[in-house]
Formats: structure tokens, sequence, C-alpha cells
């Protein structure tokens, strides 16, 4: 797969929501200073998760 600029921009900060997303599941839940913080920072990393992935791929099929 060969991506041009605006899609490989869009996967980028797609795969940047998943990092986030994973760091917040498994860095912030477990501790008690910061849980209560985790539910935002979840919902916040889908929130542009989505589009950027639907951004993407409709960038590459179009």
């Amino acid at each position: 797969m060969k991506f041009r600029r605006p899609e490989g921009l869009w996967l980028a900060i797609a795969y940047i929501a998943v990092g986030s997303f994973l760091h917040i599941r498994s860095c912030w839940g477990p501790s008690e200073r910061i849980t209560r913080f985790s539910p935002l920072g979840i919902l916040v990393s889908i929130v542009v998760f989505l589009p950027s992935l639907i951004t993407a791929l409709l960038l590459f099929i179009l």
C-alpha cells in the first residue's frame, strides 16, 4: 500500500489516537490519582480515532 500525503497524515493521527487509548487504559486506570481523568481521555481518543480513520479510508478509496 502506498499512501499519498493527506491519507497518510490522517492515518498517522488515527495511530496516535490508538496509542493514546492504550496508554490511558493501561497506565492511567490503575493509578489512584489520575483515574478520574481516564474516561475523559478514552472519550477524546475515540472521538479523534473514528473520524481520522474514516477520512483516511475515504481519501484512499477516492
